[in-house]
């Protein structure tokens, strides 16, 4: 899972960059609120959630977090701040951030705070999958890129399901076939994975400039949300 953390001062953001670690988050680190706004524009729909602190170096956190929800982003948002008034907590929540915490704070409570959001968007997201452009729907086993009805074969979803499940990890070919293949009764021929990979790519518009399918050679794969 990955976290967009926008956090000029640099004792808070260090202690949630390693809070966030240890957990096994990745973190992105932004320190201005336009950094946070490109970043987050960027990575539309990889980030599990975004922690936001309002006094930053340029614009306020309100303007970032107006910003990222007008862009139709509805990833949870955790709003850092030393205003502990009533009236500014309710200001930033009518702006669009899911929950509030007040500095200084603790860092268990921090923790929970960004679980809880999680937990609450996966309820709501039900079973849909969002990575980058990509749109699961683990129900009606349908795809959706860019907003558009892809289709795809039973194998060839089941194969983007399982590699989108483990994003961010390098699957191996024999970790595939006990996965994929095998559930289809089918034998796993040398180079059938590789024929499905270059269908699904295209089918996906990966680009190579920038792939989401990456082949690890001697390995595997890894669907990367960079």
């Amino acid at each position: 899972m990955r976290v967009l953390v926008i956090e000029d001062d640099k004792i808070t953001a260090t202690i949630v960059q390693h809070a966030l670690k240890e957990k096994g988050y990745t973190v992105d680190k932004a320190e201005t609120g336009e950094q946070g706004i490109e970043l987050a524009k960027f990575h539309k729909g990889s980030y599990s959630s975004i922690v936001l602190d309002i006094m930053l170096p340029d614009i306020s956190g309100l303007d970032v977090c107006k910003q990222i929800r007008d862009n139709d982003d509805s990833t949870p948002i955790l709003i850092l701040s030393a205003k502990s008034e009533i009236e500014d907590k309710i200001k930033g929540l009518n702006t669009g951030a899911d929950d509030y915490l007040t500095k200084p704070f603790d860092i268990k409570e921090f923790y929970a705070r960004v679980n809880a959001l999680e937990r609450r968007n996966k309820i709501l997201e039900g079973d849909i999958i969002k990575v980058r452009d990509l749109e699961l729907n683990t129900t009606a086993h349908e795809l959706k890129v860019a907003g558009n009805l892809v289709l795809l074969s039973h194998l060839q979803y089941r194969l983007l399901k399982y590699l989108v499940e483990n994003r961010g990890k390098v699957v191996t070919r024999t970790e595939i076939k006990d996965n994929v293949w095998n559930m289809e009764g089918q034998q796993m021929f040398s180079n059938s994975l590789t024929v499905h990979i270059k269908e699904l790519r295209k089918k996906i518009k990966d680009r190579r400039s920038n792939p989401m399918i990456i082949t690890v050679r001697g390995s595997g794969y890894k669907f990367s949300t960079d």
